[in-house]
């Protein structure tokens, strides 16, 4: 048996009103408190006003931003950490239940074995990166160190297109390994 309460749209307008402008936010392997979560979303975000933070379950939050401006700067300026943790930062959506909830990305390090000394910098690692996912960081000491068997890149990824096996530098192919991979 089962109730079924029917609500027109003039009717359900109103209730999602208020959190039209609000995100959904998680922080991918580690839990907070409530007042620490805020005191570091006011910190990274630079908000200068107050938010207001909402536990939701399964370690998923609502969070209620001053601004549509100060939304919009959040959610296209990630991706966030929060004392070195993933921060996921979705727009609410009618309807969420944490339990339901699909996390699309994640942080993933990647190693590219017998990579060529040459195409260990910076700016090429982050190409690479970038068409394997979206660059995060790397590690540029392994010159420096004299380990050069391989180069170490975190990236985002989207878990939700194929993952690339292998990256073509010139006439060169290498195989891409993810450690950890979700």
């Amino acid at each position: 048996m089962e109730a079924f309460i029917s609500l027109d749209q003039d009717k359900a307008s109103p209730i999602s009103e208020r959190w039209v402008h609000s995100l959904i936010i998680k922080v991918i392997g580690k839990s907070f408190s409530v007042e620490f979560l805020k005191t570091s979303l006011q910190r990274i975000w630079k908000l200068q006003q107050p938010l207001q933070l909402i536990a939701l379950g399964r370690g998923f939050y609502n969070v209620s931003v001053p601004s549509e401006e100060a939304r919009e700067a959040i959610l296209s300026n990630g991706p966030w950490f929060i004392t070195g943790y993933m921060l996921i930062v979705q727009p609410w959506v009618p309807g969420f239940k944490p339990s339901q909830a699909v996390i699309s990305k994640s942080l993933v390090w990647v190693s590219l074995p017998e990579l060529p000394i040459e195409f260990h910098s910076l700016p090429i690692l982050q190409r690479i990166a970038n068409e394997i996912g979206s660059f995060i960081k790397t590690y540029m000491n392994a010159i420096e160190q004299n380990k050069v068997r391989f180069a170490r890149i975190q990236v985002l990824l989207d878990l939700a297109k194929q993952r690339k096996e292998n990256v073509c530098l010139r006439a060169f192919k290498h195989t891409i390994q993810y450690e950890e991979f979700p």
